[in-house]
């Protein structure tokens, strides 16, 4: 197959990657999420003052700091305004690696280059603008920039190990130490994943140094892992999530051999085991999800609205598609442990933060964590799809095209909010001048969703989440600055990972009407910033 046509796949690949992400700037040229903010005014200090460990950053902000403190020097835009199209830019590219596996593992099992090409199409473009994956890659956070590096250090680890060849090795050691600065949810991802890579490899040995030398390239990564954050803690940054391993090792080292005690298992079992296995636990996902609708699985998060669910109930096809396949391939060799190791490195973390605690910090952990099996998921799926058309062509493409359809038809999942099912996500530019303004009064009550944008942006500002629940819950209202929406009453305000609250309208009219307006503007809903007559004793 002509070159051009593989060209030209890479460049469309892309254009529709970063036009999904960008397509957030539609409705606010702003970050599209809240840590965003944050990330903007890190950058500035950078631009500000040359330093890059001041204002605040923390431990695995770094590497997301420089390169939006970078850009904004390259571009002349303000960090602020830089920060969405760097991040279409950044996670459309990682819809490539769908690309760079499947023809991978297409080379491992000698499939003609018109099967393999087809397959890159699918799997690119279930990257390119499935729900999920769309929504943890097109917003400006470091989870994007580590999705981006996820399988670049499984390919470049895999490759190292199974070549020995210095080039590979040096990626690995160059993308691996960058990770930890990147995100530590993320890096802990990473190094299940390169467990996984160790197993296959220590398994397939022919010599004691085939088995030595993964084993210590694993160890090594698992300690510089543990070490920078040791190191972080000692220089004073802040760790995030840093109670999910320090409160709960036991369960994390048992999730550890599971996972490789499973890898081994995987290899040797029949397909209808490993049928069995992914049937039951990920199928368990989806009734967790349907059970949310009706009682929060995570005891004081959010239900799941019934939208929310519909878009994510589009992901059984994928999923159901990649099980069915994965016992045809879990043996292969060539760069298909690479995706093996992308699946079950994810999914086993995953299960470790689903199965350990149910609190609100779990439940975000199991949120993202998830996401980073979506890459391996949607390259097993296209590939066994598009095998399948080659071998039964009716049957195939119908298949096919339910896989595309329903990677397509789960895009609006990346711009809803996940506790109210309403649209869009961003805040828009007349939302953050109501909360420039607010911020100028140095403490301002409000929802999660614009609360905490002032001091997220601002840093010398509070927020006050607490008495503006109460007002919400029929308390009084905030006996300080308010910043409140008339969405309110029908939306309802966000709480985020705990369930929304509605004020009545008639309520919200009375506090209205009764404080003093200070601050209004339009936009997509009415903000009002209110004082109340009497604010002596504060938030």
């Amino acid at each position: 197959m002509r070159r051009s046509r593989w060209g030209l796949l890479v460049v469309a690949a892309l254009a529709v990657g970063i036009a999904a992400r960008a397509s957030f700037l539609v409705w606010s040229p702003l970050p599209a999420t809240l840590d965003g903010f944050r990330y903007a005014r890190l950058a500035d200090h950078i631009v500000a003052t040359g330093e890059v460990l001041g204002a605040g950053v923390e431990s695995d902000e770094v590497v997301t700091t420089l390169l939006l403190g970078i850009g904004s020097e390259v571009t002349g835009l303000r960090p602020l305004y830089l920060a969405q199209p760097l991040v279409a830019c950044i996670g459309g590219a990682s819809v490539l690696a769908g690309i760079v596996l499947v023809r991978g593992l297409g080379r491992a099992r000698d499939w003609p280059a018109r099967r393999t090409f087809h397959a890159s199409v699918v799997a690119a473009l279930g990257l390119a603008v499935s729900g999920m994956y769309l929504r943890r890659t097109g917003v400006p956070d470091e989870e994007a920039l580590a999705l981006l590096f996820l399988p670049l250090f499984a390919l470049a680890s895999h490759r190292a190990l199974a070549s020995r060849r210095v080039a590979w090795a040096v990626s690995a050691i160059v993308i691996g130490l960058v990770y930890p600065p990147t995100h530590n949810m993320s890096s802990l991802v990473a190094a299940f994943t390169l467990t996984g890579l160790v197993v296959v490899h220590v398994v397939t040995a022919r010599s004691r140094r085939d088995v030595a030398v993964p084993l210590l390239a694993g160890g090594a990564f698992w300690a510089y892992f543990f070490g920078y954050f040791l190191a972080a803690e000692y220089l004073g940054l802040k760790l995030t999530y840093s109670g999910l391993l320090s409160d709960h090792l036991g369960a994390f080292l048992a999730w550890l051999v599971v996972l490789v005690v499973g890898l081994v298992w995987l290899r040797s079992t029949s397909p209808r085991a490993i049928h069995s296995l992914f049937g039951v636990s990920i199928g368990s996902w989806f009734v967790a999800a349907t059970a949310n609708l009706f009682i929060p699985v995570f005891p004081g998060t959010i239900q799941t609205p019934p939208l929310v669910l519909g878009l994510a109930g589009l992901y059984i096809v994928p999923v159901a598609l990649f099980a069915w396949w994965l016992p045809s391939v879990v043996r292969d060799g060539g760069d298909v442990p690479v995706v093996v190791a992308l699946l079950v490195g994810p999914v086993a973390l995953s299960w470790f933060t689903f199965s350990t605690s149910l609190s609100p910090e779990f439940f975000d952990a199991v949120m993202r964590v998830q996401v980073h099996a979506h890459i391996a998921v949607f390259v097993l799926a296209a590939a066994g799809t598009v095998g399948l058309a080659a071998t039964r062509p009716r049957i195939g493409r119908a298949v096919v095209l339910a896989l595309v359809l329903a990677s397509v038809l789960s895009a609006p999942f990346a711009f809803v909010h996940l506790d109210t099912g309403t649209a869009p996500r961003t805040v828009h530019s007349s939302e953050f001048a109501a909360v420039s303004f607010a911020s100028t009064n140095g403490v301002y009550a409000s929802d999660h969703r614009l609360a905490r944008p002032g001091p997220q942006y601002y840093g010398d500002v509070s927020r006050a989440v607490g008495p503006t629940r109460t007002w919400l819950e029929g308390g009084p209202p905030p006996n300080c600055l308010t910043l409140a929406q008339r969405a309110w009453s029908t939306d309802g305000a966000h709480f985020y990972p705990t369930p929304p609250k509605t004020l009545d309208s008639a309520r919200f009219e009375q506090w209205h009407e009764q404080g003093n307006l200070v601050y209004s503007v339009g936009g997509t809903t009415e903000t009002y910033v209110v004082a109340p007559l009497d604010s002596a004793n504060g938030c």
